[in-house]
C-alpha cells in the first residue's frame, strides 16, 4: 500500500502539487478579500505587483514566534530558530465585510477592498515549471490561539518542523496568531526566497 501511494504522489501534475501547498483546511475556491488605501490600490495597478513584506514587520509580538524562540539544550547551549528568514508574507481575508480590518488597514471612507479566490492568488507565486515552488511557495488559513495555548504549543511546533522535509512545516509557524485577532479570519500568503535575505519586501510581478 505504501508503495501504490508513493507512486500516485508522483503522478500529481504540477497543477496538482500546486493545491497541495494550500495549508489549514483552506478550500481553493474560497473567496478571499484584501482591504488597502486608495493610494496603495493605485500603486499597485501601476507597478502591476504583488507586494510581501517580512513577518517580523508584523505588529503582534506574537507573530513569527518561532524565530523570536531560544531553546536550551542537554550541554547547555543556547540555540536559536531562524529557518523564517527567507518569508515574506501578505496578509487576505476570509470575511467580506469587517469594520475592524478596514480601520487596521484602510479606513472606513477611503479604502478599497480587492477580491480573489486562493487558487488564483496561489498561481501568481507558485511557478509550475519549477520544482523549487513546492518548498517556497504557500497559502494558508490563520489558526487562532491563546497566548498561553502558544506558548504550550512550542515544541510541537518545533517536532513538526524539523520532521517535514517539505517547507509546510516551517509555513505553518507563519500561520498562527493570537485569539484577539480572530474575527479578521485571515488568510496568508507566503513566499520564500533565499537569494532576497537582504530585502525586507519582495514585488513579484
Amino acid at each position: 500500500q505504501m508503495c501504490i501511494r508513493d507512486r500516485r504522489k508522483f503522478g500529481l501534475s504540477p497543477k496538482e502539487r500546486m493545491l497541495e501547498n494550500i495549508l489549514n483546511g483552506l478550500d481553493p475556491d474560497n473567496v478571499i478579500y484584501r482591504v488597502v488605501s486608495i493610494e496603495r490600490f493605485f500603486e499597485m495597478i501601476e507597478e502591476k505587483s504583488l507586494v510581501l513584506v517580512r513577518p517580523w514587520k508584523w505588529e503582534d509580538p506574537f507573530e513569527d514566534l518561532l524565530s523570536r524562540t531560544i531553546v536550551t539544550n542537554k550541554a547547555g547551549d543556547r540555540i536559536g530558530f531562524a529557518v523564517t528568514r527567507d518569508f515574506f508574507g501578505q496578509c487576505w481575508t476570509l470575511k467580506k465585510e469587517s469594520d475592524g480590518i478596514w480601520r487596521n488597514y484602510a479606513s472606513l471612507t477611503s479604502g478599497v477592498r480587492i477580491q480573489t479566490t486562493v487558487k488564483k492568488l496561489l498561481e501568481v507565486i507558485y511557478d509550475v515549471n519549477d520544482d523549487m515552488s513546492k518548498l517556497s511557495s504557500f497559502i494558508g488559513k490563520v489558526r487562532y490561539k491563546t497566548d498561553s495555548e502558544i506558548k504550550r504549543s512550542i515544541n510541537d511546533i518545533i517536532e513538526e518542523m524539523l520532521m517535514d522535509s517539505s517547507g509546510k512545516g516551517i509555513a505553518k509557524t507563519l500561520l498562527i496568531k493570537r485569539k484577539e485577532f480572530d474575527y479578521e479570519e485571515e488568510v496568508r500568503v507566503l513566499f520564500s526566497d533565499k537569494n532576497k535575505r537582504n530585502q525586507n519586501i519582495v514585488c513579484l510581478l
